[in-house]
């Protein structure tokens, strides 16, 4: 896939006991559990699950996905093939584990918290025609636009501001771990690979080494 429409940052989270064996796995990356795709509709752990079971088999413990920034992301149809045993997820363990295994760790970490609600306000949506799978310059499904066109007639479902969150919670956390500052930050609803990247710079530019998107 483009490099352009993916977020390649892997964030990995090591957590040992004192003697040094391994409790947790904690890896955040930006993609959709969509290999099984629509016909399936069972609850299932997709492609970052078996991610979690090769990683889980091959340090011990337990592993944890947080997801980032995907709200436009999804996996190819390569990394989808060979379900259950998906391609992708051999790929993204191999890198876990292999990151993971370069993380030193230690006992002295401080750690932060932070948490405010944010006021928005109410939102006026539109949803367009176009996110209903028509494309009006060269028809579609639906086959509305040329109609609309003669009886100029609104493409927008107008949606009021009840259909969103307008006062989320937004909580970050911050630990240091040998003078190195990392903030992990939530992010509601599903962030686009941009917004992902905005938060990125501006907090990097604010001084922090590491940032986990959630």
């Amino acid at each position: 896939r483009d490099v352009n429409s993916i977020d390649p940052h892997l964030g990995v989270v090591r957590v040992d006991r004192p003697d040094g064996s391994p409790i947790a796995t904690i890896w955040n990356f930006a993609t959709h559990g969509t290999c099984y795709g629509p016909d399936n509709m069972k609850f299932s752990s997709d492609i970052m699950g078996y991610a979690c079971e090769l990683i889980e088999t091959a340090i011990g413990g337990y592993a944890m996905f947080i997801n980032a920034d995907a709200g436009d992301i999804d996996p190819t149809s390569q990394a989808c093939a060979q379900k259950p045993q998906f391609n992708g997820s051999s790929i993204i363990a191999e890198k876990v584990i292999q990151t993971r295994e370069s993380i030193d760790t230690t006992g002295d970490v401080e750690f932060k918290v932070f948490s405010k609600v944010v006021d928005f306000g109410k939102t006026n949506l539109n949803l367009t025609v176009e996110r209903l799978g028509t494309d009006c310059d060269h028809g579609g499904p639906l086959e509305i636009c040329p109609l609309c066109k003669i009886l100029n007639c609104d493409l927008n479902l107008h949606l009021g501001g009840d259909w969103i969150e307008n006062t989320p919670r937004f909580t970050a956390i911050r630990w240091t771990i040998k003078g190195r500052n990392s903030l992990m930050v939530t992010i509601p609803g599903e962030p686009l690979l941009e917004l992902g990247y905005q938060i990125r710079n501006d907090t990097l530019a604010l001084g922090f080494d590491d940032v986990y998107l959630l």
